[in-house]
C-alpha cells in the first residue's frame, strides 16, 4: 500500500468528517459528536481492518463525487446511494481496492439517509481534544476541493464482508423510560403510546424530530424541571412533538425525558425516510 490523497470534488451538500467524537467532554458543554449511524461506521472500519478511532466521511443523502490517487482499499456503508468506482457500479458493505487516478461516483440515496464513506489506512489530520471533528458545528461541513492524506496503517482485523444493521424492521420502536416518564400524568403517558409519528424535514444532526399524525389534546400541565444533563439517544418531550437527540445535541436540557434509545436503534431511525410512520412505546 502506499500514501492515498483523498479529495472532495462536490456533489454531497452536508459532507462531513466523523470519527468516535468527544464522549467524555460533555460537562465542558461539548457536545458528543461521531456519527449518526455508529453502527455503520463501526462497521466500515470493521470492512478495512482500521482502529475505530480513524476518520470516515458522513454523507447525507447524497455520495457525491470524490477523487483517490494512490493505492488502497475502500469500502461504503449506511444508505444505498448507488456508488461507482471508475463508472463500474460496487456494492455496501465489500471492501474494494483501487489504484492509481481514481473516480469514485455516487446517486441520491433510495433507502435510508446516511451514507459513509472509508478507506483503509492512517487518515493524517490535526486533531483537539481527541477528535479530527469539527469543533464547531458550523464549520463541519466540507468544501470542494477539501483533500486529505491518508498513510498505509496496520489493519488490526482482517479485511472482511458483513452485513449492515440496516432500517427499522418493524414501524414500532421501543425506548427505556426515563427520568420524568413516571412524572407525566396517565393522561399524557397514554397518549404518547397511541398516535404514530412521522420525521419532520426539521431533523438534524442535533435531533429528529417526531411529529404527531394528530394534535395531542389537552392534558395536564408537563412536569416542571430545571435544566439536566442528556445524551444522544434521549427522547425529550416539548408538549406537542418528540425530539430524538442527537451526536451534535446540546448536552444539557429542560424538557421531559421520556427516555433513551440505544445506538443501533438510533442510527436506525436517522436511517429511515421523511414520511415514514413508527409508533413508540416504553418498555414495561
Amino acid at each position: 500500500m502506499e500514501a492515498i490523497q483523498l479529495t472532495f470534488l462536490g456533489e454531497a451538500a452536508g459532507a462531513r468528517l466523523v470519527d468516535t467524537g468527544r464522549p467524555a467532554l460533555g460537562r465542558f458543554a461539548i457536545a458528543t459528536g461521531g456519527p449518526v449511524d455508529r453502527v455503520a461506521f463501526q462497521q466500515g472500519a470493521a470492512l478495512l481492518g482500521n482502529e475505530y478511532d480513524q476518520p470516515a466521511i458522513e454523507l447525507p443523502l447524497r455520495g457525491g463525487h470524490w477523487r483517490l490517487e494512490g493505492r488502497g482499499v475502500l469500502a461504503v456503508t449506511g444508505a444505498n446511494m448507488h456508488w461507482a468506482l471508475n463508472s463500474q457500479p460496487i456494492s455496501g458493505m465489500k471492501p474494494y481496492e483501487f489504484s492509481g487516478p481514481t473516480l469514485l461516483t455516487s446517486k441520491y440515496a433510495s433507502d435510508g439517509q446516511y451514507g459513509y464513506l472509508h478507506v483503509s489506512g492512517e487518515w493524517q489530520l490535526p486533531r483537539e481534544f481527541g477528535s479530527a471533528e469539527a469543533l464547531v458545528i458550523e464549520n463541519s461541513s466540507l468544501p470542494p476541493g477539501w483533500t486529505v492524506t491518508i498513510e498505509p496503517g496496520e489493519k488490526v482485523r482482517p479485511l472482511s464482508s458483513i452485513e449492515s444493521a440496516g432500517q427499522l424492521k418493524q414501524s414500532t420502536v421501543t425506548f427505556t423510560s426515563g427520568l420524568e416518564w413516571l412524572l407525566l400524568q396517565p393522561a399524557w403517558r397514554n397518549a404518547l403510546q397511541q398516535p404514530s409519528y412521522h420525521l419532520s424535514p426539521q431533523s438534524n444532526r442535533q435531533g429528529l424530530r417526531l411529529q404527531p399524525t394528530q394534535a395531542f389534546n389537552h392534558f395536564p400541565p408537563l412536569p416542571r424541571m430545571i435544566s439536566s444533563p442528556v445524551l444522544p439517544g434521549t427522547l425529550q418531550f416539548t408538549g406537542s412533538e418528540i425530539i430524538v437527540l442527537g451526536p451534535d445535541a446540546q448536552t444539557v436540557g429542560g424538557y421531559p425525558r421520556l427516555g433513551w434509545v440505544d445506538e443501533t436503534t438510533l442510527g436506525q431511525l436517522y436511517q429511515i425516510r421523511l414520511g415514514t410512520q413508527i409508533r413508540l412505546f416504553a418498555e414495561s
